[in-house]
Formats: structure tokens, C-alpha cells, sequence
């Protein structure tokens, strides 16, 4: 007489069951676990410093492009360009991670950030006279999207820095409203982009 055995042995550990099927065909073993996943915590800037070294010590300045006002509907779209200057949120933001803030971007005084630079400012400030490492470009004009250049002043384009844009709109938005103390989301929007670039 033929006698099959059949054990099932079931072994709990915490909230996790491991079930032991050694009859043939099936799996040696299935494990099925309800215990939820461990959630991360919030982002810092300090553990963003940490886990980007590479951002130590290289220097950088923000331009924000918006489109702005037309004389007439027919008219060709003007681009409004201007800088976030020393000693406000975002460049604030930037140093807290590692960078070191573009000093001719300098505040004057209790100036408001950002300054909005007309034709002699873009070419006194930008062009052959920037000399940053890089050169972050927050743009929502319509030339914007997938990162491109396309239709940015020929005096950022020709930096001699690496020119870096975030034109997705929710990142425009988070680092646009930006203020001291709302580090998450803007570290969330931001610091991915610079890792692409940054090495």
C-alpha cells in the first residue's frame, strides 16, 4: 500500500507568515508578508549635502525667464530676465546643499530678489562677464520645455558656464514660491535635475 505524506508546516515571524509546501508542482516555499513598508522621512537639506557631495563648492547663479507683456497680440513675445540675488531664500536654499552662491548676483541692500535686468544689465551681468561654474534657469516662457535652450537670450546662452533649466511646471512653481523653511518640496523638485547634471 502506497502511502503519501503530506506536512504543511507554517512558520510565523512578527507579521510576516512563511507557508512550506513540499508536495510536487508547487513553490518550496511562499512567503507572504502585511507588514507595510518603511516610509522615508522628509528630505533636508543636510541629507542632501550628504548624499551629493559632488555639489560641494561649485559655484551658481539663478535666472528666471517669464514671458512678458505684449504691445499687441501680434507682436512678438518679450522675454522678461531676471537674477535671484545673495542673501535671499533660493540662493539660500542652494548653499544649504553645498553650493556656493554667485557673488555678482550680489544684493544691494534690502533689494527686492529677483531683479529684473534690462538690455545693458544682461550684457554687463551675463555673457562674457558670468563666471560661475553654472547657471540654473527657471523658465516658463513659451519657448520652454524638455529642458531646452531654445529662444533664451543669446546672453545666457553664451556663458561660459553650464547652463541648467527646470521648466517643468511644478518645479517652476515649487522653487518660484519658494521661501525660507519650505525646504521639501523644492528640494524634491530640484536637487534630481541637478544630480543629471552635476557629477
Amino acid at each position: 500500500m502506497l502511502i503519501v505524506a503530506m506536512v504543511v508546516g507554517a512558520l510565523a515571524v512578527g507579521t510576516s507568515v512563511l507557508a512550506l509546501r513540499p508536495s510536487g508542482g508547487e513553490p518550496a516555499s511562499v512567503a507572504v508578508s502585511t507588514t507595510p513598508p518603511v516610509a522615508t522621512g522628509p528630505v533636508s537639506a543636510a541629507q542632501v549635502r550628504a548624499d551629493n557631495p559632488q555639489f560641494a563648492g561649485k559655484s551658481i547663479g539663478i535666472i528666471d525667464i517669464t514671458a512678458g507683456e505684449r504691445a499687441n497680440p501680434s507682436a512678438a513675445t518679450v522675454l522678461s530676465t531676471a537674477i535671484h540675488l545673495t542673501r535671499t531664500p533660493l540662493p539660500a536654499l542652494l548653499e544649504s546643499i553645498g553650493f556656493v552662491y554667485y557673488s555678482g548676483f550680489a544684493r544691494v541692500g534690502d533689494e527686492v530678489s529677483p531683479r529684473v535686468l534690462d538690455n545693458m544689465g544682461r550684457y554687463d551681468t551675463l555673457g562674457k562677464n558670468y563666471a560661475a561654474d553654472y547657471v540654473l534657469v527657471i523658465r516658463s516662457d513659451p519657448g520652454s520645455g524638455a529642458g531646452s535652450l531654445l529662444g533664451l537670450d543669446d546672453k545666457i546662452t553664451s556663458v561660459s558656464a553650464k547652463v541648467i533649466v527646470v521648466d517643468d511646471s511644478k518645479a517652476v512653481v515649487a522653487l518660484r514660491n519658494y521661501v525660507a523653511g519650505s525646504d521639501q518640496q523644492a528640494l524634491e523638485s530640484l536637487v534630481p535635475i541637478l544630480r543629471r547634471h552635476i557629477t
